[in-house]
């Protein structure tokens, strides 16, 4: 099973997946907001619900945990 995949098995939606994806990859906000062609708000409010669902205040705690997701998967 992809890391995709497991997130949206975990309840992340598809849109907060392909976040996930870019966050762990190290993106920044601004590229990663340009990339799917959404505002900075718009990815801070999913940020805020991604964050929500990790049970972490930062989002570099958020891509940390993903991080650690993806190596146990």
């Amino acid at each position: 099973m992809s890391f995709f995949e497991q997130l949206r098995k975990d309840g992340f939606t598809r849109r907060e997946s392909e976040i996930c994806e870019l966050l762990v990859s190290g993106k920044p906000r601004k590229n990663i907001a340009d990339d799917l062609k959404i505002s900075i708000h718009t990815l801070d409010i999913f940020l805020a619900k991604i964050r929500a669902k990790l049970c972490v205040e930062t989002t570099f705690q958020a891509g940390l945990a993903l991080a650690k997701m993806g190596l146990e998967k």
